[in-house]
């Protein structure tokens, strides 16, 4: 099971991120933190399989890595997420206690012999998403 390029659509979450910036300029609240900053949570990983769950912690570390590369955009480290990993997230109380506006979430899946990626952009404050993509 390969996947040809795991983020074909990162642009636009880069896009998304960029109008973080834009969004943080208009005066919206940001929380504890005075520039766009954004927690990546672990992603869940549906069916359990232990080379899935590999998968899923390297395309956290691709996500983060990607993320970290738009300008004023603060990113919790990975570690700092790990208390959510396998538990329901209430995303508002895992920003409020992060200090971040955005939280990215998503989750992995096999569908028969595909991989299955889907990942959510939710601004913590408004409870929205701003941002959603699947990848088979």
């Amino acid at each position: 099971m390969t996947l040809n390029t795991p983020f074909d659509g990162l642009a636009s979450a880069r896009d998304a991120a960029a109008d973080l910036s834009a969004q943080a300029a208009e005066g919206e609240a940001l929380g504890r933190l005075p520039e766009p900053s954004i927690a990546v949570l672990p992603f869940d990983v549906i069916g359990g399989d232990p080379q899935t769950n590999d998968l899923a912690d390297g395309l956290l570390e691709d996500l983060i890595t990607a993320l970290a590369k738009v300008r004023d955009l603060i990113i919790i480290d990975r570690h700092s997420t790990e208390t959510y990993r396998g538990r329901p997230v209430n995303v508002r109380e895992a920003a409020r206690t992060l200090g971040v506006r955005y939280v990215l979430t998503g989750s992995i899946r096999t569908v028969g012999e595909r991989l299955r990626c889907s990942v959510q952009l939710v601004d913590a404050v408004s409870g929205r998403h701003l941002w959603t993509e699947r990848y088979d």
